[in-house]
């Protein structure tokens, strides 16, 4: 499983999402 960084939140939180599949 792969997490590509997209965005940080405004609490410090970093967004992944999972590539090719979960």
């Amino acid at each position: 499983m792969r997490y590509l960084p997209l965005h940080i939140d405004l609490k410090d939180r970093t967004v992944l999402v999972v590539g090719g599949g979960e």
